[in-house]
């Protein structure tokens, strides 16, 4: 939606490939913007996106956090580092970009969308 109405996106994700093909669908659609490699674990590298959304766009409307992974499987058989491995990504991940981007939000008066995955409503193997 927001690419056919002409808006200038910056795409992140750990996948380049997935990121190179989203522009180009984004291009497709009337937008444009550009991609960057981003693990939201890491702060630094959510940090250095708002600062090349700065440099890009002069600031931001809105920050999606859209990252989330999921383990399957029953509670006993996943291991402390799947737990990790996902509340650093679900949970850790959106609060850092919650963090990164604030500077460049209160300027512009924008906002900050949370996605959660329909787990946060469903109930898993016990």
């Amino acid at each position: 939606r927001w690419a056919r109405d002409g808006w200038r996106l910056a795409l992140a994700d750990v996948n380049e490939a997935g990121l190179a093909e989203s522009l180009k669908l984004v291009r497709e659609a009337g937008g444009d913007g550009f991609t960057q490699r981003c693990d939201v674990r890491d702060y630094s590298q959510l940090t250095a996106l708002a600062q090349s959304c700065e440099e890009k766009f002069g600031g931001i409307d809105v920050i999606v956090n859209n990252a989330g992974v999921a383990s399957g499987g029953f509670f006993g058989e996943l291991s402390l580092e799947d737990w990790d491995w996902q509340i650093a990504i679900n949970l850790m991940g959106v609060v850092k970009g919650c963090k990164a981007f604030p500077p460049l939000l209160e300027r512009s008066k924008g906002k900050i969308v949370n996605i959660a995955s329909m787990a946060a409503l469903m109930q898993g193997p016990a």
